[in-house]
């Protein structure tokens, strides 16, 4: 019975002195890969015999400057394959091994084989042996070096735009919206300048949650540009991503709901017309924090029905952030009469309002 890191060399090498002393490939000894793609074939079929044995799916795991070769039970891993990999970012490693993990739980183990290899700082990308012929493609796997190619976590996507000089790079998260962007622009022939803007203001709170997300994305980048750019020279320090304070305004509609005593503002709304609440709340946080009042951002109504009844995303985001919330207009009354209850010492007036006017 394999364990979850069992050791098959012996297995392979047997198998592959077997296949080589059957003979019967006329064409053997022209062809400069054939040993390889028959050890390749003997590793597959090894693999198919131990989850055979033990119903346990896993990948063959084969270590260029460790000659063994081995079966890794897909949920160790994390333990016995990424995390011993020296000089790569964690960011990269989190991604390797969601890759890697998805690839040994949607192979088919009874036609088909996993076969990674590595050595102490890279995963190469995987390839699938099927058993019936023994076909060689790629695995959708990645590559994961320390100079080599770079993913993205799941939840951030990355464009590229021409800008004057050079290029910029991109970046937004799912949720928390436009993080900000690397910055590569030429410097005579032989240097490339880089430089890191997160987006915010810097008096933001938010602004250094992006960047905590954004930084190691930056520093890896930095460092695989540096290595690929001069790879005899260290990599400098990558720069701190530098707040994206001055941007060109954009028209955002707000609207202050006063108090229906005292006439001053009680509450500062702030609509969402796409539903990117958090990238709206960076762009609109001067204001917001001009204003000092409870800032909710809204977005549009959703679904079909009575405008009043319809459901939007809404979240308050001053003083303190709130969580995102599904609220109708005559839901987000209520917030409102809440303020108002408090606002100027008087109980608010009855009666209903309508923040998405």
């Amino acid at each position: 019975m394999p364990t979850i890191n069992r050791d098959i060399q012996p297995s392979v090498e047997g198998r592959l002195v077997d296949a080589l002393l059957a003979g019967g490939d006329p064409n053997a000894g022209a062809d400069p890969d054939f040993v390889g793609r028959l050890t390749l074939a003997c590793l597959a079929d090894e693999a198919a015999t131990q989850y055979t044995a033990t119903r346990v799916r896993g990948l063959v795991i084969h270590h260029t400057r460790r000659p063994r070769m081995r079966y890794v039970a897909a949920g160790a891993i994390a333990r016995e394959l990424v995390e011993p990999l020296a000089g790569i970012a964690p960011i990269l490693r989190t991604s390797l091994h969601e890759r890697l993990a998805a690839l040994a739980a949607s192979y088919d183990p009874a036609a088909e084989a996993i076969l990674v290899t590595v050595d102490d700082t890279t995963v190469r990308p995987a390839l699938r042996v099927r058993l019936a012929d023994h076909e060689i493609t790629r695995a959708d796997a990645g590559t994961a070096t320390v100079g080599g190619e770079f993913r993205l976590p799941a939840a951030i996507t990355m464009t590229k735009e021409t800008i004057p000089g050079g290029w910029a790079y991109i970046f937004h998260h799912q949720t928390l919206g436009l993080l900000g962007r690397l910055i590569l622009r030429g410097r005579g022939t032989t240097h490339t300048q880089i430089d890191a803007e997160v987006a915010g203001h810097p008096d933001d709170p938010q602004t250094a949650v992006r960047q905590a997300i954004l930084r190691p994305l930056t520093d890896e980048l930095t460092r695989l540009v540096e290595q690929r750019g001069n790879p005899a020279a260290g990599p400098p320090p990558a720069p701190a991503p530098r707040s994206q304070a001055a941007r060109p305004p954009q028209r955002i509609a707000s609207k202050l709901i006063p108090c229906a005593r005292c006439g001053q503002s009680l509450a500062f709304l702030i609509f969402a017309d796409d539903g990117t609440l958090e990238d709206h709340a960076r762009l609109m946080y001067p204001h917001i924090r001009e204003q000092g009042l409870p800032t909710y951002i809204i977005g549009p109504p959703e679904g079909s029905g009575p405008l009043e009844q319809r459901p939007g995303v809404v979240q308050q985001v001053y003083p303190e952030r709130g969580p995102v919330q599904r609220l109708s207009m005559h839901d987000f009354d209520q917030v409102v009469t809440t303020l108002e209850a408090t606002h100027c010492g008087h109980r608010p007036t009855p009666g209903s309002r309508r923040a998405r006017q």
